[in-house]
């Protein structure tokens, strides 16, 4: 008995080889339609600075920056004062100021936008509410540290 699926064998860039047999096709061909409408962090920034500045896309670049981190914008924060004047729950501040620092840090990537003489840094992640939705969520960053730079060259697209 033919099956209206052969097994088929594929062969990738890298020279390996993968078989699609019947039992295998559903989950290879829901994968490929996941993968095929995923947008890329870049993409999702592009998109975000584009609506957010008014800038058409074909005049907007993007990079991911992996060399910055979202504590890096952050700047130092304050405790409250009756807080501070407590050391024990002054400890526990400043601990959890590290936890939650570290954890953006690990959930959050920066990304670099420029076009329509603007420059702007975003904090993207995919959401966290399987609502389906494969876009990055993209937020801007408003408080940029003096020691943080941008493109070293100033041919930023018009």
């Amino acid at each position: 008995m033919s099956h209206p699926f052969p097994t088929v064998r594929v062969r990738f860039v890298n020279e390996s080889w993968y078989t699609v047999t019947p039992m295998t096709r559903w989950p290879l061909l829901i994968a490929l339609v996941f993968l095929a409408g995923c947008e890329s962090m870049e993409e999702s920034a592009k998109k975000t600075f584009s609506h957010d500045n008014t800038c058409p896309l074909g005049r907007v670049e993007t990079r991911v920056r992996k060399d910055l981190k979202l504590s890096m914008f952050q700047g130092n924060m304050t405790p409250p004062a009756d807080v501070a004047a407590d050391p024990g729950r002054l400890k526990m501040w400043q601990d959890q100021q590290a936890k939650n620092s570290s954890e953006d840090d690990d959930n959050w990537t920066i990304t670099e936008a420029r076009g329509c003489d603007k420059h702007v840094f975003y904090k993207c992640k995919l959401p966290q509410g399987g609502n389906g939705d494969p876009r990055y969520l993209c937020m801007s960053q408003s408080n940029v540290p003096k020691t943080i730079s941008g493109w070293p060259d100033a041919t930023a697209p018009k």
